[in-house]
């Protein structure tokens, strides 16, 4: 896979909450295999545009999107057809911050988005998706003996990882994060980003996150936000050493947040 091929592009994308602009003027392409973050402050409009890429906002009243958004140069706002929705989401996976396991197994959670997908597929097929997603997202060993366990019942840690295998299940090209780790400890945060790295070799990763030393660890290119408009968007390494606007410099170094 060309790691230089342009996965999604954001075209003059604006987007109002009734009258309110939550996004001005936003242009960028996110690149395939790579890790891309947005970062800014509370209300600087970052999640609005992840939830913009796999069309989530729509179900927020008063929600109007203007400019393109098109993934792999398909434009995802050109259809309002449910079977297009549900067929969007499937290609563009979304993991809340919050932990939102289904309130059955382990394995239910992971067959559910596998046989609403492909209706009828064999419970062999079935069981080697749920095997290959496990060992992907490095959380097999801790739930084998445990596949029948209400998924409620697990930490805090493999909760977030198993949404995450239940995002890979139906094969996914894109994965968007909201702040994945903001309710995490250290250590199951470390094991998200590790998987994160590993994940971007087949997807192409996008992540909201407020925590400036984690986008510095893990992502390849970073978007900063200020009220609504992309003020900065650039390598990591650009980003964080050598930004361009003042107002980036700011930020970075704790003169506001």
């Amino acid at each position: 896979m060309n790691e230089h091929l342009a996965s999604i592009h954001i075209k003059d994308v604006n987007v109002f909450y009734g009258t309110y602009p939550a996004l001005k003027n936003i242009n960028m392409t996110i690149r395939k295999n790579a890790i891309t973050a947005f970062v800014g402050p509370s209300g600087c409009g970052k999640t609005t545009l992840l939830k913009s890429i796999n069309r989530m906002n729509d179900f927020i009243k008063d929600f109007k999107l203007t400019g393109n958004i098109l993934v792999d140069e398909e434009d995802i706002y050109s259809s309002n057809k449910q079977e297009y929705l549900i067929s969007l989401r499937r290609k563009i996976g979304l993991v809340f911050q919050m932990p939102n396991p289904f309130r059955t197994s382990v394995y239910d959670n992971l067959s559910m988005p596998i046989l609403e997908k492909v209706p009828g597929m064999p419970k062999k097929q079935v069981d080697k998706i749920i095997l290959k997603v496990l060992e992907e997202t490095h959380i097999y060993e801790e739930v084998k003996m445990r596949l029948q366990t209400n998924a409620e019942k697990l930490s805090g840690g493999q909760q977030q990882r198993l949404c995450i295998a239940r995002a890979l299940a139906i094969e996914p090209q894109i994965i968007l994060f909201d702040e994945p780790c903001s309710a995490l400890d250290p250590i199951s945060t470390m094991k998200i980003e590790d998987l994160l790295e590993e994940l971007k070799k087949e997807y192409t990763i996008v992540i909201v996150t407020h925590n400036m030393e984690q986008a510095a660890r893990i992502a390849d290119y970073v978007g900063f936000f200020y009220e609504g408009e992309l003020i900065e968007y650039n390598t990591c390494d650009k980003i964080f050493t050598s930004p361009h606007k003042e107002l980036t410099q700011n930020y970075l170094s704790g003169k506001f947040s």
